[in-house]
């Protein structure tokens, strides 16, 4: 593991541990059911993304943490709504129930609109920390990517595409939004707070964002159950178009490996961006 991920995710761990205090458990049980979609054990790559791109242009700690927690935020409230019956019907996330499994689909649903709503009560308590134009198109940035122009919208394509066989641009485009979306954000958003434009960071993240998924789809059918913290075979048994269904699994991988060398070509000598992209390739969950 790089020293500086290991940093990074220790303390968006500690952050997204302390958002929800005893005293709003106390005040209404949907805390306690958003704590636990919140303190679910996760990689939290795409904050400790957000974290190095603002390191690198000058975006004070103050204000890059925020934003960071924010969007591990939006990703666990995805995860929350995407495990439900409704959606992918997932039992496990990480090894663990999943939370309409913990506590009931209702719950769960609201848990996710609870999440989603408070990243931006989250980001707004801490508004006077920043210039208020940058701020603002961050928020842009942020929200737009897990909006119905981002993740929402693949989310869309995703259910239209169950029970039919998509073609290869049809599945690039939905996980361009699904996956693609919140894997971009943190150079949109670093760059918005910095007020600069990093064209290698935009390019990173869209191949990086496009080999998770390939990945995704090749653990779905090469993984460990154990291992993967959920059950494997499910993209399969649901019908789903996958990298691996349309490509095979040879070409998908050779898929990977192209979208990886983009990605470490876009990183140039940065060894925080190389091992992500290289991690993401040889990662087992």
């Amino acid at each position: 593991m790089h020293k500086d991920y290991l940093n990074y995710k220790e303390r968006l761990d500690f952050l997204l541990n302390e958002v929800i205090t005893p005293q709003m458990r106390q005040e209404n049980a949907i805390y306690s059911v958003m704590e636990y979609g919140l303190s679910t054990p996760g990689k939290r790559i795409r904050g400790a993304m957000l974290f190095a791109f603002c390191d690198r242009l000058g975006v004070p700690r103050e204000q890059s943490e925020p934003f960071a927690v924010a969007l591990e935020m939006l990703h666990a409230y995805s995860l929350v709504h995407d495990d439900m019956p409704e959606m992918d019907n997932d039992q496990y996330r990480r090894g663990q129930p999943t939370c309409h499994v913990k506590y009931g689909s209702a719950l769960a649903l609201l848990a996710g609109d609870g999440i989603l709503n408070f990243a931006m009560e989250y980001l707004l308590q801490h508004r006077k920390s920043y210039h208020a134009e940058r701020f603002l198109d961050a928020m842009d940035m942020l929200f737009s990517a897990s909006g119905a122009k981002g993740m929402l919208a693949g989310q869309v394509l995703d259910k239209e595409g169950e029970e039919k066989k998509l073609t290869l641009s049809e599945l690039e485009r939905l996980h361009a939004c699904k996956t693609g979306a919140l894997l971009l954000a943190p150079a949109t958003v670093a760059m918005a707070l910095a007020g600069a434009y990093q064209e290698n960071y935009v390019n990173y993240c869209k191949h990086l964002g496009l080999a998770f998924q390939i990945k995704d789809d090749l653990l779905d059918v090469e993984g460990n159950c154990e291992t993967l913290g959920k059950e494997i075979g499910k993209d399969a048994e649901d019908h789903k178009s996958t990298f691996v269904s349309i490509l095979g699994i040879e070409q998908a991988r050779r898929y990977l490996e192209n979208e990886i060398n983009a990605a470490l070509e876009a990183a140039g000598g940065d060894s925080l961006l190389r091992w992500i992209a290289e991690y993401t390739a040889s990662r087992n969950q």
